[in-house]
C-alpha cells in the first residue's frame, strides 16, 4: 500500500518534468488544483492522498500520507474500514469535496456487511460536509 502512495508523491512532485517530456502536457497542469481518484483498492489510496489516515501495521500509528494540491478525491466502488489497517475513525480526516460510487451489487469483502453497505462507507464515515455519495441500482464492483 506504501509504495503506491510513494509513486503518486513522487509523480507530484515531478510534474513540471513530466510536463516538459511531454510537450502536450506544457501549461495544461495545474498541480495545485489536484483530484484524486481511484477504483476498490486505488479508492483507498485516492480517500489517503485526500487526506484520511490509515494505521502503520509495525507501530500501529496513525499515519497521514495527504498530498498537497488535492482539492478534491473520487472513490469509485472504494473500501469500507477493515481493522487493523483501516479504522472507522481514520475515515474523518478526509474533508476534501468526495464523490463515493457504489453500486448495490457491489463485491462483498467485510464479514456480516453486504458489498453495498462496506463500500458506501467512505461516504458514512467521512467528515461531514461536501460528500456525494451516487448509488448504482443493480451495478456490481466494476459499476456494470
Amino acid at each position: 500500500f506504501g509504495w503506491r502512495l510513494d509513486d503518486l508523491h513522487d509523480i507530484a512532485q515531478r510534474l513540471d518534468a513530466i510536463a516538459a517530456a511531454a510537450p502536450a502536457l506544457q501549461g495544461r497542469i495545474d498541480a495545485t488544483r489536484i483530484a484524486a481518484t481511484g477504483h476498490s483498492f486505488g479508492g483507498l489510496v485516492a480517500q489517503t492522498l485526500g487526506g484520511a489516515t490509515y494505521r502503520d501495521m509495525a507501530t500501529g500509528q496513525s499515519v497521514s500520507r495527504a498530498l498537497g494540491g488535492v482539492r478534491g478525491v473520487i472513490i469509485f466502488s472504494g473500501a469500507g474500514a477493515m481493522e487493523p489497517l483501516l479504522a472507522a475513525a481514520d475515515f474523518a480526516a478526509l474533508k476534501l469535496p468526495t464523490l463515493v460510487t457504489v453500486g448495490s451489487e457491489d463485491l462483498a469483502q467485510a464479514p456480516g456487511l453486504t458489498g453495498y453497505q462496506w463500500r458506501r462507507q467512505p461516504f458514512d464515515l467521512i467528515a461531514p460536509g461536501d460528500k456525494y455519495l451516487l448509488s448504482l441500482d443493480g451495478a456490481d464492483h466494476y459499476l456494470g
